[in-house]
């Protein structure tokens, strides 16, 4: 998330301690979003030219402060500014003819996929706050739902899309499912289910395919461990795992 190695990221702790993080009894730090803002705006400082030692002279509310404006197009600053103001309305104008400029796939794929990337590049970069973000998020789902129904097949559902039991991000596997509903699948989307109640409908249904989706990278033993517990559970269903932290994991 940083395009920083875990070993400098560590050096740099205990060299500036600059960072905030909390050592579990595991012996893991975990990291709180003000360190993810902080190492963002570090990286971006450095590829303007300035050296560590300049940069971290600055101390760490300073470096926090920073916006990178120049780090977005106008396009994608009128749009952020949008969601600032919560003109949703403006939003859809903007979307539906972005839509009619291009076929359902081609849409999400390009024009939507693009702007929720953004969307998380200007979260990253405090553009936008978490509850700018969230406000976002909570009308897209209700917008692009509503595109859904429009093309959603009426057959018996042999789908299953869901994210990864621990994994809060849901944007991911909704895109998917519309994509899914856009070829004729006859899918259903539930986002995040605790691992068992995903167990319960998996048993509840005669799915066919299950896919889930990671964003936030997970180990590959946690992956493993998932999908070998339900493979002996449901031999003839289909799993797959795709989505950000899928791709990063597995690259």
């Amino acid at each position: 998330m940083t395009g920083f190695s875990a070993a400098r990221i560590r050096k740099w702790q205990q060299r500036y301690d600059i960072l905030n993080p909390v050592t579990h009894e595991n012996g893991y730090n975990y990291y709180d979003n003000q360190d993810l803002f902080l190492l963002k705006n570090i990286k971006i400082e450095l590829e303007n030219g300035q050296s560590l030692s300049e940069i971290i002279q600055n101390g760490r509310e300073n470096i926090l402060s920073i916006k990178y404006y120049q780090s977005f197009s106008a396009k994608e600053l009128n749009i952020i500014e949008k969601i600032l103001s919560v003109d949703f309305v403006a939003l859809q104008e903007i979307f539906d003819e972005l839509l009619l400029k291009s076929n359902f796939r081609s849409w999400i794929k390009k024009d939507i996929g693009q702007v929720l990337q953004m969307v998380g590049r200007a979260w990253e970069y405090r553009l936008l706050s978490t509850a700018d973000e969230h406000a976002f998020s909570r009308w897209f789902f209700a917008y692009f739902d509503s595109k859904i129904l429009k093309i959603k097949s009426n057959d018996s559902i042999n789908w299953l899309v869901v994210t990864f039991p621990t994994d809060e991000h849901e944007l991911g596997s909704f895109i998917f499912y519309g994509l899914l509903c856009n070829y004729g699948v006859s899918a259903k989307f539930c986002g995040r289910l605790p691992e068992d109640e995903l167990i319960k409908e998996l048993y509840s249904h005669d799915y066919r395919k299950l896919s889930i989706s990671v964003v936030m990278p997970k180990r590959e033993k946690e992956l493993f461990v998932l999908k070998e517990k339900l493979r002996k559970k449901f031999p003839k269903l289909g799993i797959h795992f795709g989505g950000y932290g899928y791709r990063n994991r597995i690259t």
